[in-house]
C-alpha cells in the first residue's frame, strides 16, 4: 500500500480571515522540522548518558516562489508580524494501481519572515525565482479533520494525537 500527497495548494490568511491562494506563485514548500529538545542525564560511573525529552522546537520553513509578488513581499518583509500559511492537499492511498481512499490533509503554520531576497534571482528570458525562509512559531497537522500534531512555541503547547505532552510540566510551573 502506498500513500501520496497530491493536489497541494498554499494559502496566506489575512487578518480578516480571508485566504489568498499562492497557486501559480508558490513553486515548492518545505515544512519545518520538529526537533525534540533533550537534556542529558548522566550519573556517576555511567559510561554514557540518557537523552531525556523536555520540549520541542521548530526549524525554519522554506517557500520557493516564481516571480515577484508585491503583496506577499509586504507580508514577509516585516519580521515583527506573524502571518498564517495553510497548505491543503489530498492524501491518496493506493493498493497497487487502485485508489482505495482519498482524504483531505492540511498543515497550518504561524510564521514570520526570516530570510528573503530583495527581488530574487534574475536570468535572461527566465522568470525570477526566490527562496524565502520563514520562522514558524506554530504548526498543526490535520488528516481527514483529525489533528495529528500541534506545536505552539509561544503558548507552550505540544500535542500528539490529542495528548498534551507539556500539560503536567506547565501545571507544575503554574502556567496553566
Amino acid at each position: 500500500m502506498a500513500t501520496v500527497l497530491t493536489d497541494v495548494n498554499i494559502y496566506t490568511v489575512s487578518k480578516d480571515g480571508k485566504q489568498k491562494s499562492l497557486l501559480g506563485i508558490a513553486k515548492q514548500f518545505t515544512t519545518p522540522d520538529a526537533e525534540v529538545v533533550t537534556v542529558e542525564k548522566k550519573g556517576v560511573g555511567d559510561l554514557s548518558g540518557e537523552k531525556l525529552p523536555i520540549g520541542v522546537k521548530l526549524g525554519t520553513a522554506t517557500l520557493n516562489i516564481n516571480g515577484f509578488d508585491k503583496n506577499l513581499y509586504k507580508i514577509i518583509a516585516n519580521p515583527f508580524k506573524e502571518f498564517i500559511l495553510i497548505i491543503k492537499g489530498s492524501l491518496k492511498e493506493y493498493s497497487g494501481q487502485t485508489l482505495t481512499e482519498e482524504t483531505p490533509a492540511r498543515v497550518v503554520l504561524r510564521v514570520s519572515g526570516a530570510k528573503f531576497s530583495q527581488m530574487g534571482t534574475f536570468a535572461s528570458q527566465e522568470n525570477v525565482e526566490q527562496a524565502i525562509e520563514l520562522n514558524p512559531t506554530y504548526s498543526r497537522i490535520e488528516v481527514d479533520g483529525k489533528v495529528l500534531s500541534e506545536i505552539d512555541i509561544s503558548n507552550r503547547i505540544w500535542k500528539v494525537d490529542d495528548e498534551d505532552l507539556l500539560l503536567t510540566a506547565n501545571k507544575n510551573m503554574g502556567i496553566f
